[in-house]
């Protein structure tokens, strides 16, 4: 009798030391999640991709309705004019890295999501570590090869539906929304989204201007092919850019003086077009009139 109640005391005691045990088990967990929580709250990360976001970078305050929105906000205008220094500005963070890829991954402890590069393809949604990845991703399982015609499927996307001709350009196009730019400038880290646009940036660097203009007794030269095709239509008198402006016949020799050439005389331009447009209604009811 005497064993049988110290075994029933021991058996008692056991499970309320594992009772015990289990409550502490949970106290700790849910001490662990306010410390998460809190830690979340004090550096703007998010364990839900579709919880709202707000960019901290710096003084931008810019809000987003997911991490897929603002991850390439942040890429496209903070990370991509990054200068040298390679500082941390998100919120109050001073951490310094010694690259881009070191502060990418460095920001992922603000972000709290390792794979921070969202596909927004139409019915897609797959998440990646890196650039590199989710291009791949896009430009096989996407845009594929050894097409006649190409399309951007990517949400939002004003081009929807519209053709492309070159495989390249739709994939340069598609940079525009995932903010890559895989080229970087060694000297003073500036990124770019092409690598000509890149080599044409290091000749501000080095001084090269390998384009001649061939006419002769001209000396000038250029560090791009497009400023020497421009510069030569100053030889040639060639204007090729008209203003289509019903009225208005003036020709440019580039297409930038054309546009600032529509910007500045279009309200006037247009009141000549409303005019016109007006005067031939006017007359269009009178001869109406006559054949009544």
């Amino acid at each position: 009798m005497a064993n049988t109640t110290k075994r029933t005391t021991t058996t008692q005691a056991s499970q309320a030391g594992r009772k015990r045990k289990h409550i502490d088990n949970e106290e700790s967990e849910d001490d662990d999640d306010e410390e998460e929580e809190e830690e979340n709250r004090n550096t703007g990360k998010s364990n839900n991709n579709d919880d709202p976001q707000t960019c901290k970078w710096a003084t931008c305050a810019e809000s987003f309705p997911t991490l897929d929105d603002l991850a390439p906000h942040l890429f496209k205008n903070h990370l991509n004019s990054r200068s040298i220094d390679f500082h941390c500005r998100w919120g109050s963070c001073t951490v310094t890295v010694d690259g881009s890829d070191a502060l990418l991954s460095h920001l992922t402890n603000h972000l709290g999501q390792r794979l921070i590069h969202g596909c927004r393809w139409l019915n897609c949604g797959q998440r990646f570590a890196s650039f590199d990845e989710l291009t791949g991703h896009l430009s096989e399982e996407h845009v594929g090869t050894g097409r006649s015609e190409y399309t951007c499927d990517w949400e939002r996307c004003d081009r929807q539906g519209k053709i492309f001709t070159q495989r390249q350009k739709v994939m340069r196009h598609i940079q525009t929304h995932t903010g890559d730019k895989p080229y970087q400038c060694t000297l003073c880290k500036k990124r770019f989204s092409e690598s000509n646009i890149m080599t044409q940036h290091m000749r501000t660097h080095t001084g090269e201007k390998p384009y001649k203009c061939p006419e002769k007794g001209c000396s000038r030269q250029f560090s791009i092919s497009g400023a020497l095709t421009i510069h030569r239509r100053v030889h040639s008198g060639e204007r090729p850019f008209s203003c289509k402006y019903q009225g208005c016949d003036k020709r440019f020799a580039e297409s930038s003086n054309l546009t600032k050439h529509v910007m500045y005389l279009s309200p006037l331009a247009l009141m000549m077009h409303i005019k016109t447009t007006i005067n031939i209604v006017v007359l269009l009811l009178l001869d109406a009139r006559t054949y009544r």
